[in-house]
């Protein structure tokens, strides 16, 4: 049996750790959505898989934004470095 998207996300949302595994699911998931007539974004499967991922990304904390500790917002210091390392 072929495991779809939504075994798939419901695997993934019992604790999977691995970023990348978990990002090619999230583009197979997307395309299977999309070729059942769904737009990815309003996919129960596409929107656990990506919960997974901003919770291994710590995505609460860019999103909670200032930092104590570093005294700046979480989202300005990544973007801060992506322009740096992005040679803009």
């Amino acid at each position: 049996m072929t495991r779809n998207r939504f075994y798939n996300a419901h695997f993934i949302q019992q604790g999977a750790c691995n970023i990348r595994a978990i990002a090619r699911e999230l583009v197979k998931a997307a395309d299977e959505a999309s070729a059942d007539g769904v737009q990815p974004s309003e996919d129960a499967a596409v929107r656990l898989i990506v919960h997974q991922l901003g919770y291994l990304a710590r995505y609460e904390e860019v999103n909670r934004g200032y930092n104590e500790e570093v005294g700046k917002d979480v989202y300005r210091l990544l973007m801060d470095e992506c322009e740096k390392k992005g040679g803009e």
